[in-house]
């Protein structure tokens, strides 16, 4: 099992396919359960390295002092380990927040940046849900985090048809291998960030995806936050992908249409 070590840090990493690196940055809870069907797809178009970020999986314990920087960081830190000059990212969910500050802070290090089911900024509605979730997993536990982003990650067709319990149940599991102090801190250093003044900054050719009825990332959201359209807008070269009658997870709902979408834009 590979590891990366640098800063007093262990951070497990894998490699498939060949070809332009492509790094993949997991969602909050979900980890590398984001890919596990992704990856072998666009491993057949680029090399892709996945890895546990700290706080997750096989990778070492989140400090106790963490905010989104070190996240940051460590990305940067990972590519020095592996030698990887500049590589495309793949964001999701809330680390699409370490994807887009370290396309701005990095700009020469990033080729392409494809951003799915990811926001810029929160707005009050956004901030409400996060603080019931991280409510939810510190006083009642895991499973009931996992069941109320489950609502609100998902269409009421795709809970309602027979894949849900099964995915249901692999959502329950994964939420309870993630430490609760992860969980918490990441929702933490995320509630406050505005990426909105460095999307200028951004130089690589970006694709946002977003579910067109995502409540987690709005296409739009309120006045106070920035959705999908505002970082394709706010981004020097960008494009919006909405997907239609779909949620936030759209790589679970429609799986097939987004990889279809991420492979040509990596091959533009």
């Amino acid at each position: 099992m590979p590891f990366a070590e640098f800063s007093n840090k262990r951070v497990w990493y894998e490699i498939n396919g060949t070809g332009e690196p492509l790094i993949q940055l997991h969602g909050s809870a979900l980890g590398l359960k984001n890919f596990s069907a992704v990856t072998p797809v666009l491993a057949k178009h680029v090399q892709v390295i996945d890895f546990d970020m700290v706080g997750f999986g096989e990778s070492s314990p989140v400090p106790e002092t963490y905010v989104l920087d070190d996240w940051t960081e460590d990305l940067r830190s990972l590519m020095d380990t592996l030698g990887i000059q500049k590589a495309n990212l793949h964001g999701t969910s809330a680390v699409g927040f370490v994807a887009l500050q370290f396309a701005a802070r990095y700009p020469e290090r990033v080729g392409k940046l494809a951003m799915v089911g990811c926001i810029a900024r929160y707005d009050t509605a956004l901030r409400l849900g996060r603080k019931l979730s991280k409510e939810l997993a510190l006083n009642v536990g895991m499973d009931s985090a996992a069941e109320m982003t489950a609502q609100q990650v998902l269409t009421r067709n795709f809970l309602d048809s027979p894949k849900s319990e099964a995915f249901l149940e692999n959502m329950r599991a994964t939420f309870r291998a993630t430490p609760v102090d992860t969980y918490v801190k990441m929702i933490e250093a995320t509630e406050i960030i505005d990426r909105g003044p460095e999307l200028q900054r951004i130089t690589a050719s970006t694709l946002v995806v977003a579910g067109e009825l995502s409540q987690m990332s709005p296409v739009d959201t309120g006045p106070l936050g920035i959705g999908g359209r505002g970082i394709a807008e706010g981004v020097q070269n960008g494009r919006l992908e909405i997907i239609p009658n779909c949620g936030h997870l759209v790589l679970m709902e429609r799986f097939q249409e987004v990889c279809d979408v991420i492979v040509g834009f990596l091959k533009e």
